[in-house]
């Protein structure tokens, strides 16, 4: 049985690195969308794609949402899959990160003074993943 996981992911492996593949799942709930989507995501996997998978619905509010939020979950999720394939991000590129956000933070609160209370409690810590400390401090700020 050839599944539509098969053929995009054939139509990625061909394409080329100026064009984007865009696929839009759809359906009735419990129609089969995240089935396919995991089907997907292992024959992406077995084909050398790195793949990450995020239900925004466990991770979100959704009746509160603003951009930023999506941003940091995304964020969030790309850290702590890489953090379990042993794949850590340099700091250099942790603190360009933290300082885009408390930027992009400063832009929608209209100039409010976060930007120093985030780089300073980003900083530090091993223990605590950079992108859940970060995102404990954005929500705290906001």
């Amino acid at each position: 049985m050839n599944h539509i996981a098969k053929t995009i992911t054939r139509n990625i492996r061909r394409s080329d690195e100026f064009s984007h593949v865009k696929v839009l799942f759809t359906g009735h709930r419990g129609s089969g969308k995240t089935t396919e989507l995991f089907r997907l995501q292992k024959e992406l996997e077995a084909n050398s794609f790195f793949t990450i998978y995020m239900d925004v619905e466990t991770l979100l509010d959704l009746g509160s949402l603003n951009y930023l939020d999506v941003l940091v979950a995304i964020a969030q999720e790309i850290q702590g899959t890489l953090h379990k394939k042993e794949m850590p991000l340099p700091d250099e590129l942790l603190n360009n990160i933290s300082n885009w956000f408390a930027k992009r933070i400063i832009e929608d609160t209209e100039g409010l003074d976060y930007k120093s209370s985030i780089k300073t409690e980003v900083k530090g810590g091993a223990e605590i993943p950079f992108f859940a400390k970060l995102f404990a401090t954005v929500t705290a700020n906001i």
